[in-house]
């Protein structure tokens, strides 16, 4: 009620004649005018996710860890390219719409990841997998398509200057996210053996010394020749799934969210008659919207097996968008004249 009420007064102040200059030209030459636009401004993004622990054997898991997962370094650069025509004789209000493409920029990053839960391995025996990353990056660049519904609201100020309020909705129509990771893992594992030799999980949080360890610190208690990946290597060979440090095959993608989401702008600025028929529009805008993820996000173990990447955008259901930034644009006025004295619509 509170926002229906404040766009019916501004509606009210913008058709006034609050800002009344004396001489207003009472004939308009144009009904309708293309605006076009640039705009640049920084995103925060507001993540629901699954816990990245959960997606494993949860029962089994022993001294795991989340870790924090957070979008930084949010960039937007936009352009958008509308249609307006003007609703009523003083030329104060109009209705836009057309197309908004952003191409957003940023950071997903985990600082640490840490599982250890009951696998089995290629030769069918069953053991504890240890699971370790650190400072996991992945560089994201989306591609966000957008149907603007937009309210013109419009008032002289001065000769040369007038005040506008753009206030509307956008309806998307595709946001698609393209992944780059920088992402490495440990793959450690550690052996239990129970009656007649068969192997058994130990779930105990420290394993037990008889227990077999494929591991960095019992690598280091054997001092072992070469480098810690060659020891890891060795054991990987024979079947084992364990690995230092080891990149991520798959490490670039793209990951599709639901269209259809009804995001909200609002763009005050204020439009510089250049001549009779152009304008430049100066301004600042707000953005928000919301998006879906298409895919079922409790489905996906960031990795397991040595080398296999799940993207972290796989983990998260659905994205907060806020998008904050100035704007910078001409509108062209369309259509025939009313009259030989050619004016500019914005006066009146």
């Amino acid at each position: 009620m509170f926002k229906l009420t404040f766009i019916i007064a501004i509606i009210v102040l913008f058709n006034s004649s609050v800002f009344a200059q004396d001489g207003e030209i009472t004939f308009r030459n144009a009904d309708a005018y293309a605006d076009i636009n640039l705009m640049i401004g920084g995103i925060n993004q507001n993540l629901s996710k699954n816990s990245l622990i959960a997606q494993y054997n949860t029962a089994n898991q022993v001294n795991a860890y989340n870790g924090n997962l957070s979008y930084v370094n949010g960039l937007s650069l936009g352009c958008n390219l509308k249609f307006g025509y003007f609703i009523n004789d003083k030329k104060t209000i109009a209705i836009e719409s057309g197309l908004f493409f952003m191409s957003q920029q940023g950071f997903l990053t985990l600082d640490s990841f840490h599982t250890e839960y009951k696998s089995t391995d290629k030769n069918k025996k069953v053991f504890r997998q240890v699971l370790t990353g650190k400072n996991i990056v992945e560089q994201i660049n989306a591609a966000n398509y957008n149907i603007p519904i937009i309210l013109h609201l419009q008032k002289r100020s001065s000769k040369k200057i007038y005040v506008a309020l753009d206030a509307g909705i956008l309806v998307n129509v595709g946001f698609q996210n393209n992944y780059n990771s920088n992402a490495s893992f440990n793959y450690e594992a550690i052996y239990s053996y129970g009656s007649n030799n068969i192997a058994v999980y130990d779930a105990s949080p420290k394993p037990s010394s008889e227990d077999v360890l494929l591991t960095y610190s019992q690598f280091v208690k054997e001092k072992g020749t070469g480098t810690i990946q060659k020891y890891f290597d060795s054991y990987y060979k024979k079947g084992y799934n364990v690995g230092w440090n080891v990149p991520v095959n798959n490490n670039t993608g793209k990951v599709l969210f639901k269209n259809g989401s009804i995001g909200y702008i609002i763009e005050p600025s204020l439009i510089f008659h250049v001549k009779e028929t152009l304008y430049i529009n100066a301004g600042i805008y707000y953005i928000s919207q919301s998006f879906t993820n298409y895919e079922n996000t409790t489905q996906h173990r960031i990795t397991d097996v040595v080398g296999s990447y799940n993207t972290l955008l796989s983990n998260i259901n659905s994205i907060s968008n806020t998008n904050v930034g100035v704007k910078l644009g001409f509108k062209i006025l369309l259509g025939s004249t009313k009259n030989d004295d050619i004016r500019s619509i914005y006066l009146y």
